[in-house]
């Protein structure tokens, strides 16, 4: 697909292919993980490292070469959700 973006289009510009990455891939053939809200709950950083693992596998896997997720910054280290 990226040759005929480079060889057959106007300006020749390869693309780069990104998906959302905020529950995993959003693609029917990817996981579904919980959001980042349910995960948080859980407390688990080993779980939630795991997530992003499998959905930066797949993603690879499915030739993205971007995948956005979500930062909630400085309110992601805090258990009530306010400002440490």
């Amino acid at each position: 697909m990226q040759r005929f973006f480079i060889e057959d289009t106007r300006l020749g510009i390869p693309v780069e292919f990104t998906d959302e990455g905020i529950r995993g891939i959003e693609f029917t053939k990817a996981t579904c993980f919980p959001t980042q809200l349910g995960l948080g709950q859980t407390w688990n950083r080993e779980l939630i490292r795991r997530v992003g693992e499998v959905t930066g596998r797949e993603g690879y896997a499915l030739g993205y070469a971007n995948v956005y997720g979500a930062d909630h910054g400085r309110y992601s280290r805090s258990a009530l959700g306010t400002l440490p």
